[in-house]
């Protein structure tokens, strides 16, 4: 109000001071600018849908998936109804998608895919190969460095190139940083117990290294999570069951060095002689070194990890009601805060489920 009586005043006089009353309109501008900054209404208001596809989605196999960039590019890959990996970009900030390209072949059946992309122009997709006629199911990654224009050749990562070997692999996730590329998923073994496989790229995709097993023990392992940092660090979470006692727990194994040596692993969710029921475990990591898990044990919980993984805050659990399954998420940014979005139902007589959101910001939580 007192800038807008200054513009007036200004106006009314004769003659008009041009210089000053620029001056002036410019200050206000940048005032408003940097209200908005301040009170971040990012996602107040939104665009009108777009079709990407031709509505073959497949739903009875995969959802969606996407990842962008700052740039404004935004990537997208689903299943269509022939079982078939199909990949979409937009280059004008998700108003206009490119015509969708098939990235796996028409002979086997596809699912689970799974993309991430990087700021110089890396967008990287990973899905399950699976052949019905023998049970066969490989990992295959494709890569792209023009951010999507064109792709590299599908590469098989969880077998040797003995075309005889029979594997069963399946819950690919991946993530990506300007220096590597991280896909891990589950093998099963002979015995039908299953672990946890990690690889890794250092040229863009262009070749992996070894895959290695980061979990010991016979047990039964599943729902793998994977987070990679700029500054070199990876953590991995996934769940371990006792098909014995239907033990479950949530465990984290974290690296330092780009995935080179991981330190031992750590179960986050119970003591020793703690029976427990965890499943569908979500992590995010930012620069400054922390980690943040949350899976489901009936109520929503929450463990933060400090200094690359060498200190563990206390499980917090964050809601009073029962929490649907593999509906949790969670994402951190580097200004400290973290999100979090969960469904869960309620306690009224149509047992109604209902979306849940909380932001926390990064002096919430116990450090110790």
């Amino acid at each position: 109000m007192v800038t807008i009586t200054i513009i007036k005043s200004i106006i009314c006089q004769r003659p008009l001071n041009l210089a000053i009353f620029i001056f002036i309109f410019v200050l206000f501008l940048f005032f408003i600018h940097q209200w908005n900054i301040t009170h971040q209404i990012y996602g107040l208001y939104f665009g009108n849908n777009i079709v990407i596809n031709s509505g073959n989605v497949s739903s009875s196999f995969t959802k969606g998936q996407m990842s962008s960039v700052e740039r404004g590019y935004a990537y997208v890959v689903w299943v269509d109804k022939n079982n078939t990996i199909y990949f979409s970009a937009s280059y004008e900030n998700g108003t206009k998608f490119s015509s969708p390209i098939a990235l796996s072949s028409n002979n086997t059946l596809a699912i689970s895919p799974q993309i991430i992309a990087t700021e110089n122009g890396g967008v990287y997709v990973v899905w399950v190969d699976k052949n019905n006629a023998t049970g066969d199911s490989n990992i295959v990654f494709r890569g792209s460095n023009d951010s999507g224009k064109s792709f590299d050749s599908s590469v098989r990562l969880n077998r040797n190139a003995s075309p005889n070997q029979t594997s069963v692999a399946s819950y690919p996730q991946i993530d990506a940083t300007e220096k590597g590329v991280y896909v891990v998923w589950v093998d099963k073994k002979k015995n039908g117990d299953t672990n946890i496989a990690f690889i890794t790229s250092n040229n863009s995709g262009k070749d992996f290294t070894n895959r290695k097993y980061i979990r010991s023990n016979d047990l039964f392992s599943f729902s793998p999570q994977i987070i990679a940092t700029e500054n070199g660090g990876v953590y991995v979470v996934w769940v371990d069951k006792n098909n014995a006692t239907g033990d479950s727990n949530i465990v984290f194994r974290g690296s330092n060095d780009s995935g080179k040596n991981f330190d031992r692993s750590v179960r986050l969710n119970r003591n020793p002689n703690q029976t427990s029921v965890s499943f569908a475990p979500q992590i995010a990591a930012n620069e400054m070194g922390s980690v943040f898990v949350t899976w489901p044990e009936n109520t929503l919980q929450f463990k933060e990890i400090l200094d690359g993984g060498n200190i563990l805050g206390r499980t917090i659990s964050l809601n009073n009601h029962v929490v649907l399954p593999l509906s949790a998420q969670i994402v951190a940014t580097e200004k400290g805060n973290i999100y979090l979005a969960w469904a869960e139902k309620t306690d009224g007589l149509n047992n109604d489920t209902v979306l849940m959101f909380k932001r926390i910001s990064q002096y919430y939580f116990d450090r110790r």
